[in-house]
């Protein structure tokens, strides 16, 4: 019997009946992103309420916003692809959780906010100990750095790791992660990011035309550079390509479509060639839905070492929601080295 388990709080009454979060009503620029106030949500069958403690504030974001970001849902809707905070009530039959937890997901939409529903069984516990922005600062870019690198790859100690592009946070955290797994790390990124990256561990380079004999290379710019980066690969090699950040600047129609459509084409063709070099597209959502399991074990290895990873560092912490559209436009200039967090329960 868990009926004192599913009571939405008992001092219920006292409690605000209504919330806060940001809203994109339709594709555009960062100001189409607009602070709504919506009526307190509450958790239904296997839900659970959390008041928002951290929501990063990131470059996939940006591509939602725009309508780049395929299988995405469409406005009206509420972008944050990953969340912090703590279960303040509790649906019917949930078992897992109490109030008072504090948990992790990976949302894809809908974090931008002071509160949210999460389904039970994908909330991952968070220590308290765990500063909460920390936390979400590797939800979404941990997990794709760790689980390419090492569920995709398979990663072995001393092997030739090549990162493309390097500079972003997927590509900082797959370096680091790299370096700590005793490979060999070549890291293609702009040059004002190079000093950064060498002293992660990494030799800088500015694009793959020297890169050789590479074992793993992770490629995130997508249509016209998985090639040169798949030929950098040695006997064996593996390519993971995770994005295509070479069409943020396009719209996205039948075009990009078709060139996309392409891309996958390619990569199912040169897993035919010779030399045994293969390729894969990772997708964090998707390889979360596939395998669940291995998503709640990374996640909990990397809060594990969260403070250790120097590359998971908060550059800023946003406290207000209006502080989300000025965020986009930061991101947008490319000019970051750490994670920007929305905590709209510190304001």
């Amino acid at each position: 019997n868990n009926s004192k388990n599913n009571m939405v709080g008992p001092e219920l009454a006292e409690k605000p009946t209504t919330t806060e979060r940001v809203v994109l009503e339709k594709y555009g620029g960062p100001e189409e992103l607009k602070v709504e106030t919506v009526p307190m949500p509450r958790p239904g069958p296997g839900e659970v309420r959390i008041k928002v403690l951290a929501a990063s504030v990131q470059y996939t974001d940006t591509l939602i916003r725009r309508g780049l970001y395929p299988g995405a849902p469409k406005p009206p809707l509420v972008l944050g692809y990953d969340v912090v905070g703590d279960v303040e009530a509790i649906g019917e039959g949930v078992q897992s959780l109490k109030i008072g937890d504090r948990v992790a997901d990976l949302t894809v939409t809908g974090s931008y906010a002071k509160h949210r529903l999460l389904k039970a069984e994908d909330c991952t516990p968070v220590s308290r100990e765990l500063d909460p922005a920390q936390a979400a600062a590797v939800v979404l870019s941990g997990t794709t750095a760790y689980q390419m690198l090492h569920r995709e790859a398979k990663l072995q100690p001393g092997e030739r790791v090549l990162i493309v592009p390097a500079g972003g946070a997927v590509g900082r955290l797959c370096v680091e992660l790299a370096v700590a797994h005793n490979a060999e790390v070549f890291a293609v990124a702009r040059p004002h990011h190079h000093d950064r990256l060498r002293a992660l561990g990494a030799t800088p380079l500015e694009d793959v035309s020297n890169a050789e004999k590479i074992d793993v290379a992770i490629d995130g710019l997508g249509l016209d550079y998985f090639g040169p980066t798949f030929r950098t690969l040695g006997d064996g090699g593996r390519l993971v390509a995770f994005g295509f950040t070479d069409i943020a600047d396009t719209t996205f129609g039948l075009t990009t479509t078709l060139k996309i459509g392409l891309v996958f084409t390619r990569l199912w063709w040169w897993n035919l060639w010779p030399n045994r070099r293969s390729t894969t597209f990772y997708n964090v959502a998707n390889r979360r839905m596939s395998h669940p399991d291995h998503f709640k074990d990374d996640l909990a290895s990397l809060f594990s070492k969260v403070s250790r990873l120097r590359s998971a560092a908060v550059q800023d912490r946003l406290s207000s929601l209006s502080d989300v559209p000025e965020a986009h436009r930061r991101i947008a200039q490319g000019q970051l080295h750490g994670k920007l967090v929305l905590t709209p329960s510190s304001s």
